[in-house]
């Protein structure tokens, strides 16, 4: 099953990589946005992001084939990223980009939810499977980057005609997928004493530990949005570095971020699960110190080695940690609410934060990754909370139980 599992893993995230790095050049240098307007596109993307994922959660967990609504999402990703490449209007920019990044990170937490009904031990599976996924991130920068060295062309409207070209290879290969029937619910005449899903629901809201799992992801996914959005802004201010060297330089610590993939069954064995997400919030810290106080090119490129140990030991760790606590009927739905508290609430407060904040001053730059470190460092403070709370089952620097 997990071979099966490969080229949507490698589609999902290269669809990601093509565009998500570069969209705020894209808007900010290509398409003449100020920063006031592409923030507000940023806030509305987040607002939308909020809502969308529960709705689509409740779908998989109970009407819809996840695979069929994976391939639904993707198809109308991609129509909505050619539309955007052939947008000028401030409007018409703004519907599709929101579109897009509404549609394409709603998958993300479906994605999760598909791989870990397909995989007979998600915890010891996931991250062999999720690995193929960093690679497929970094794939589409090859025909960019050859793209912009040889065409001549220094604008981005390239890219996003490579993002659709992936999302619609995933369409394709979606129908290759294996069919996951709602909530991955047994076959019809089997034997299923799991609970009922409302139940199942009610018992995953009371769980402490959910909830202080939440407020990390929070917390981590607001950091990671001033690390993803902003970086390439401080790159090209502070640095000056060259259009065509943002995306090598932000894909630096990809290979190390698959080999951290490889030994995420190991770590959460001997480790566990909260111990693994201490891991992961500490290179978070440490990521933002360097880009706050520090200039040097070659450093800031080398630190993008730290969220490739932040990504699989905190993010993919925490979606693995929720999963374990949550009953199987509720799977989409509860890595629907970490879309909704990540992508959704922490973006919208991220961004607008940024935008009061940022401007275009290297000052407020640096604050921002300042405070990119204090919320990644938060975690730290909750997790043992959290290994308490699930009466030390999920092991702090112990193997789980």
């Amino acid at each position: 099953m997990q071979r099966r599992l490969i080229p949507p893993s490698l589609l999902q995230f290269a669809a990601g990589g093509a565009f998500a790095p570069f969209v705020f050049l894209y808007l900010s240098r290509d398409l003449n946005l100020s920063f006031p307007e592409i923030g507000q596109i940023f806030v509305i993307s987040s607002i939308v992001n909020a809502a969308m994922p529960i709705f689509l959660g409740v779908l998989a967990d109970r009407f819809v084939p996840v695979n069929r609504l994976l391939i639904l999402l993707h198809t109308l990703a991609a129509t909505s990223i050619v539309l955007l490449a052939f947008s000028t209007s401030y409007a018409a920019v703004t519907v599709w980009t929101v579109s897009w990044f509404a549609l394409w990170q709603s998958t993300n937490g479906l994605y999760n939810a598909f791989c870990f009904h397909n995989l007979k031990s998600p915890s010891e599976e996931f991250g062999r499977v999720r690995a193929w996924g960093t690679l497929g991130w970094v794939i589409p920068l090859i025909p960019i980057w050859l793209w912009h060295h040889y065409s001549g062309h220094d604008d981005l409207r390239f890219v996003l005609f490579v993002t659709a070209a992936f999302q619609f290879s995933f369409v394709f290969c979606g129908r290759l997928m294996p069919y996951t029937r709602p909530g991955g619910k047994p076959p019809e005449g089997e034997e299923d004493a799991e609970l009922p899903f409302l139940a199942a629901v009610r018992l995953l809201l009371r769980k402490t530990a959910f909830w202080l799992l939440i407020l990390s992801s929070f917390c981590m996914s607001w950091s990671l949005t001033i690390l993803f959005f902003y970086s390439p802004v401080l790159l090209k201010s502070v640095c000056d570095v060259p259009q065509k060297w943002i995306g090598p330089i932000q894909s630096a610590g990809i290979p190390l971020e698959f080999l951290v993939f490889l030994i995420l069954r190991p770590t959460i064995r001997r480790l566990g699960y909260v111990g693994t997400l201490a891991i992961g919030s500490m290179a978070m810290v440490l990521r933002q110190l360097l880009f706050a106080y520090s200039d040097n090119l070659t450093l800031l490129t080398l630190s993008y080695a730290l969220p490739s140990i932040a990504v699989p030991f905190f993010l993919t760790a925490n979606s693995l940690t929720i999963e374990a606590i949550a009953d199987r009927r509720v799977r989409a739905s509860a890595q629907s609410i970490i879309a909704v508290v990540g992508s959704g609430l922490a973006g919208v407060i991220g961004h607008l934060h940024a935008g009061q904040t940022v401007g275009q001053s290297e000052a407020g730059l640096i604050s921002l990754f300042v405070l990119g470190a204090a919320l990644a460092a938060i975690p730290l403070l909750l997790l043992p909370l959290i290994h308490l709370a699930e009466g030390k089952r999920l092991g702090f620097f112990t193997p789980p139980k």
